[in-house]
């Protein structure tokens, strides 16, 4: 499922509601869409980058996208998971800009996660997930704070390694910089300082 304005792209992957005993403890790894995960009942939490984020009953966190994590379960849990990526423009993600909090938020309507997960069972189900799960992260994205200087970094280089893919046999150093609102000559003294290398361009 995929929604599209001028400025986010929301696609949903999968969603289901999952148990979880104290033996559940996925591996660490990294997948290439965020988690939005609500907590029915029971506690756990995940590692992220050297923190926890805690998963506790009524409320929900996102799992950002190509972050290593670690999910573990310190009481049993009944939970709702959605997997999905929200994109500014093309290989960037909202959360790529976004640090989200510690501590979850609270979900004030279970039935929004009931209508994101229960999509495919009712008429116009597609429509009514989109709209819930903008309506879950907007309380998420209030309480996130941005990576700074270097997550931007990362998000503008991803951003140019895109378009460089996209137009691999035609590419010019005034179209690159344009990408980023950029002159040629700082594009080419960003590049060099992000990448440590020059740009060369034919």
């Amino acid at each position: 499922m995929q929604l599209t304005d001028a400025n986010l792209s929301l696609s949903l992957v999968r969603s289901y509601w999952q148990k979880a005993d104290l033996d559940w403890a996925y591996p660490s790894y990294q997948r290439p869409y965020n988690w939005l995960i609500y907590t029915r009942s029971g506690r756990g939490y995940v590692e992220l980058e050297g923190r926890r984020l805690k998963l506790l009953p009524g409320s929900m966190v996102v799992v950002p996208l190509n972050r290593e994590c670690h999910y573990h379960c310190t009481e049993p849990m009944e939970i709702g998971a959605c997997a999905f990526t929200l994109q500014m423009s093309p290989g960037v993600d909202v959360f790529d800009l976004y640090r989200v909090p510690d501590n979850p938020v609270a979900v004030t309507d279970e039935q929004l996660f009931r209508d994101v997960i229960e999509a495919e069972q009712k008429p116009g189900g597609t429509l009514l997930a989109m709209g819930a799960v903008l309506r879950l992260l907007a309380p998420l994205l209030d309480v996130s704070t941005t990576r700074g200087e270097s997550g931007q970094d990362e998000v503008r280089m991803q951003k140019v390694l895109s378009y460089i893919d996209r137009h691999l046999t035609n590419l010019d150093m005034t179209d690159l910089a344009s990408q980023l609102g950029f002159s040629d000559g700082h594009f080419s003294r960003w590049f060099n300082n992000v990448m440590g290398c020059l740009l060369s361009v034919m």
